[in-house]
């Protein structure tokens, strides 16, 4: 198993490259802050 952890906090930089790692993904982890509006 392996995990890798990618925070790019949406940033359009990375858009560009962010299929190339969740591509062969079997699994999605959406991390949100309620308390930032």
């Amino acid at each position: 198993m392996q995990l890798n952890i990618w925070d790019t906090a949406g940033d359009e930089r990375f858009r560009s490259i962010m299929p190339l790692y969740y591509r062969d993904a079997e699994i999605a982890l959406l991390v949100f802050d309620l308390t930032d509006p």
